[in-house]
């Protein structure tokens, strides 16, 4: 009764949450999502997958926070996620949008067992999940410059996903990263550190801010930052 009780609180508050946004979610694939916070719970037991606990919470700050900026993919994207964790946002995209191309991204071994076995578990065949630490997937010919679209959550510094991302984008390509409100200060620093660099090393392209969408998730009162970063 106790996980009954658990996906149930989970659900409203995820149907709550799709009330907000421009997405056409089914029945069939909010199920895939219950699936994937199902096994999140139990495997959240036994290895360090998520502080957040508490169903109601847990499907805004990691479900309605991932579906948020889903607008910003283009259906044709490739798309890679640095930093997947237990799959925010990139598993709830693939759950969204099955027919994406996407790869998740994580240095730690167990968060991309438990990625594999939530596809498995969805049937999800042209999901891929990578256990490798970004630098050294940035080196790897069938990995650099082959994304449209890199993003990330919670991962790092604005200036540190830059850095990270860059060499694995297509020309063109361009970052979605998800952030706190802090983002714009995080970005100020971005440009004040590229004028510096670019007197020192002209030629390079330097980041350039597409758009930016603050969002609200207000089930839990909280604001967030979507930074869409390009280079020119």
């Amino acid at each position: 009764m106790e996980n009954a009780f658990h996906i149930t609180s989970w659900q409203a508050a995820l149907e709550q949450g799709l009330k907000d946004l421009p997405l056409d979610i089914d029945a069939s694939r909010i199920a895939q999502m219950a699936l994937h916070a199902e096994l999140l719970v139990q495997w959240n037991r036994r290895i360090n997958l998520t502080a957040i606990v508490d169903p109601v919470e847990m499907a805004w700050k990691h479900w309605v926070d991932s579906l948020s900026v889903l607008d910003q993919v283009k259906p044709d994207d490739h798309v890679l996620d640095m930093g997947s964790g237990a799959g925010f946002p990139g598993l709830v995209w693939k759950t969204a949008r099955p027919e994406m191309q996407i790869c998740m991204v994580d240095a730690v071994q167990k968060k991309i067992h438990f990625i594999r076995q939530v596809l498995r578990s969805m049937g999800h065949a042209t999901g891929s999940a990578v256990q490798a630490r970004i630098e050294v997937l940035a080196t790897d010919p069938a990995h650099r410059g082959a994304y449209d679209c890199v993003t990330c959550r919670a991962y790092s510094s604005l200036s540190g996903i830059i850095e990270q991302a860059r060499p694995l984008l297509k020309p063109g390509g361009r970052i979605i990263a998800m952030k706190s409100m802090e983002g714009d200060r995080e970005w100020s620093a971005v440009v004040c550190q590229s004028r510096k660099s670019e007197r020192a090393d002209g030629g390079k392209a330097a980041p350039t801010l597409i758009s930016r969408h603050p969002y609200r998730l207000t089930g839990v009162g909280a604001e967030r930052l979507c930074l869409v970063i390009g280079f020119s």
